[in-house]
């Protein structure tokens, strides 16, 4: 069991750190000696939850971030209606594809690789869009803290 957790954080990590945008300098990142202040609410919950040593609230964290296999078919169908011939049908799918979050990060990479040129250009900027003020360290962080101490159904939940 330790060792398909400990397998399921790394995956995790390199799912989030393949989504998550990088800090650069000069974007209002604090030093090395501070921990990255992210811009989104829900990241700042999560430094909360990892400074204040909440295991189960971390998890509840990933937990939010899992597609079902219903909302990956929703958001799949909207994501087909990037290549749409209507302008207008392509700016509201974009409008509501945004609107998944960074839920959407996966599949808009993948349809960020589409041979449709619209498709591409629409997922990229999507992406851009829904991962805007991440900071991935806290996100590693919080996976190295469940990996050391985890809740009941850690494991389902990273793995999912």
């Amino acid at each position: 069991m330790a060792e398909l957790l400990r397998q399921g954080a790394l995956f995790l990590v390199g799912f989030l750190l393949l989504t998550a945008s990088p800090n650069r300098p000069g974007d209002g990142v604090p030093g090395p000696d501070q921990p990255p202040v992210s811009t989104r609410p829900e990241l700042r919950q999560l430094r909360q939850a990892v400074d204040g040593g909440d295991a189960v609230a971390q998890l509840a964290f990933f937990r939010k971030l899992t597609l079902s296999d219903k909302d990956r078919a929703a958001l799949s169908a909207l994501i087909a209606r990037f290549g749409d011939e209507s302008f207008a049908v392509r700016e509201q799918a974009a409008r509501d594809v945004i609107s998944w979050g960074p839920r959407a990060a996966a599949l808009l990479r993948r349809a960020s690789r589409s041979a449709d040129p619209e498709t591409a250009t629409r997922a990229r900027d999507c992406l851009r869009k829904v991962l805007e003020g991440a900071a991935s360290a806290v996100l590693v962080e919080a996976v190295h803290r469940l990996e050391k101490r985890p809740p009941p159904e850690t494991a389902a939940v990273l793995l999912a």
